[in-house]
């Protein structure tokens, strides 16, 4: 967790202490070191360099932050939060550990008794945050098009930030299409982050949402459960902590985390395997089966695909558009906010606008 993130949620002038409540612990602690909080030393390994790399963005994320708080909110300043809010979904220990969890629940299926050497193979925590800022850089494309929002909170209660404070979610999925597999090129994606107690980075897929009521980029609240809204999926998202600024919030962050318990997930990937069950010429047929069945004899495919929160109520402001626009060709991609992310399947894609 990078400090110029955390400082905006400090309790004193020096930046140097902040608020935080334990969830696995239950238990609230006042004026925590920020320092503490931080990335380990030589997180990333013993080479420097993407250290430094890092320390890059996070300078230009520090700008970002002095203009939203100036009141400027330009071209540049959305593409610098928005980069800053996708390395955070990558850069995280708890990135690091649901890389770990994809590469071990991978080896697991195919070789649960080890007698092919493959557990050997199994990254460590370095290898696996490597392996997750690789797919950061492939990914950032599949971010370019999400129209970024300045949320001002006007309301009594502040937004909270967590140690895996950006967040990936769909709403038209999960209340439209009613599936939680999406991924990252899927329509209906929005990108979160909480920047200071009051304010907060959305950014959302045009095509399929629409926000009334912003001012060059600037959207004011007074609903405080849209603020409740936002902040549960902190909670939900959070690996350990959630952080605030003011001990006059400790009632009010653990009625967020108490919201949040039902919804926060033991593991966010997801491993299904599915075994042929008939080929012809022109295709074959798979049907889903357990793990022990999988591990027998026979032709297999294993299904890995992350785990996504879903907040208890949405962020109001935010609406469907009456006729989204998603492109989606038959195949297991789904709805794609652009065409040419369709992977080539034989068929043409579709242009769908789905009330």
């Amino acid at each position: 967790m990078p400090r110029c993130h955390l400082s905006q949620f400090c309790v004193d002038e020096n930046r140097s202490a902040i608020h935080l409540f334990n969830i696995i612990r239950d238990k609230v602690i006042y004026n925590a070191p920020v320092k503490g909080q931080c990335s380990k030393t030589y997180f990333y390994g013993i080479n420097l360099n993407v250290e430094k790399a890092l320390q890059t963005i996070e300078g230009i994320y520090s700008r970002c932050i002095r203009d939203v708080l100036a009141g400027n909110f330009d071209e540049s300043t959305a593409f610098g939060l928005k980069t800053f809010a996708v390395l955070q979904f990558f850069r995280t220990e708890a990135a690091a550990l649901r890389s770990l969890s994809f590469m071990k629940g991978f080896v697991d299926l195919i070789d649960p008794s080890g007698k092919d050497g493959l557990q050997a193979q199994v990254w460590n925590q370095e290898q696996a945050l490597a392996s997750s800022l690789k797919m950061m850089l492939d990914s950032e494309k599949f971010f370019e098009d999400l129209k970024p929002v300045i949320i001002l909170n006007r309301s009594d209660a502040d937004f909270l930030t967590s140690d895996d404070p950006a967040v990936l979610v769909n709403r038209y999925y999960a209340q439209r299409m009613k599936q939680d597999n999406f991924g990252i090129a899927s329509s209906g994606l929005m990108l979160c982050l909480p920047l200071t107690s009051k304010h907060y980075f959305l950014a959302f897929d045009r095509l399929v949402y629409t926000i009334e009521g912003t001012c060059n980029g600037f959207l004011e609240t007074y609903n405080p459960r849209d603020i409740d809204s936002l902040n549960e999926l902190q909670a939900i998202k959070a690996a350990s902590n959630v952080y605030f600024a003011r001990k006059s919030q400790e009632s009010y962050v653990r009625s967020i985390v108490a919201k949040s318990t039902t919804r926060r997930k033991g593991t966010w990937v997801e491993h299904s395997t599915f075994k042929l069950q008939s080929e012809c010429t022109k295709q074959e047929i798979y049907v889903r089966t357990s793990p022990d069945d999988f591990s027998g004899s026979g032709t297999g495919l294993i299904s890995i695909s992350p785990k996504y929160p879903i907040p208890s109520s949405w962020f109001s402001s935010l609406k469907f558009r009456h006729k989204p626009i998603t492109f989606n060709n038959g195949s297991a991609v789904g709805h794609v906010r652009r065409k040419e992310w369709l992977t080539a399947s034989g068929r043409s894609a579709r242009r769908t606008s789905r009330l």
